[in-house]
C-alpha cells in the first residue's frame, strides 16, 4: 500500500499534506466530530486513555482494535466502541503461574521461552492451566503493556528480565494510579 501523495479530508486548509491525523501540530480546529480531537496530547479524550489503560487487562489486542479504527469514524462512536468493550469485568488469570514458569525455564536454559513450552509446564500443574499458545501470547502481550521493560513478548516467545515477584510489584505499581471505578478490574495476585 502507498500513501504518498495521499491527503486527508479531516486535514485543517493550512495543513493539507497532513495525512492520518485530523489535527495539525500547530493546533488548529479539526473537523468536527473526528476520531481524534483538537488539542494539546488529545487531552480532550479521556475514553482513548481509559482504552490504553483497559486494554491489556481486558485483553484487547490488535484484532478488536483494528475493529474501532474501521467502524468508528467519529468522537461518539468511538467512545460508545471503548465503552462498550471495556465494560466486562476481567476475569482474574493466572498470570503469576505463567510468570514462575517463564522464570522457571529461564533458569534452566538460559533462553526465551516458547509457548509451547509454557503451555506444556502450565498444562503439568496442580492444577492445570489450559490456555492456547495464542491466550498465552495474549496474556503476556497484556502483562508487557502493563510492565513495560520488565517482560518481553513475541510471536513465539516470551521472556522476563526478573523474578516474577518483580515483575508482579511493576504491574501493581503501574496500575494503582488507575482511577476509583478502574482498580477494581485490576485482577491481580496481591503479594
Amino acid at each position: 500500500l502507498s500513501t504518498a501523495g495521499a491527503t486527508n479530508h479531516l486535514a485543517p486548509p493550512c495543513c493539507p499534506g497532513l495525512r492520518y491525523a485530523p489535527a495539525c501540530t500547530a493546533g488548529h480546529e479539526t473537523a468536527p466530530n473526528s476520531l481524534i480531537d483538537a488539542g494539546p496530547l488529545n487531552g480532550g479524550r479521556p475514553d482513548l486513555a481509559k482504552l490504553v489503560r483497559l486494554a491489556p487487562l481486558r485483553q484487547i489486542g490488535p484484532p478488536r482494535l483494528r475493529d474501532l479504527f474501521i467502524s468508528c469514524s467519529t468522537s461518539e462512536e468511538s467512545r460508545e466502541w471503548i465503552d462498550t468493550n471495556t465494560a466486562t469485568k476481567a476475569e482474574k488469570q493466572p498470570y503469576k503461574e505463567i510468570l514462575d514458569e517463564i522464570w522457571a525455564e529461564q533458569q534452566v536454559d538460559q533462553v526465551v521461552v516458547e509457548y509451547t513450552a509454557l503451555r506444556v509446564k502450565l498444562r503439568g500443574r496442580e492444577p492445570s492451566i489450559l490456555k492456547t499458545n495464542e491466550e498465552l501470547n495474549e496474556l503476556c502481550q497484556a502483562m508487557a503493556a502493563m510492565a513495560p521493560g520488565r517482560i518481553v513478548a513475541r510471536k513465539d516467545t516470551v521472556e522476563i528480565d526478573r523474578q516474577p515477584e518483580k515483575v508482579l510489584e511493576a504491574i501493581q505499581a503501574a496500575t494503582k494510579d488507575y482511577p476509583a471505578g478502574e482498580q477494581d478490574d485490576v485482577v491481580i495476585d496481591k503479594l
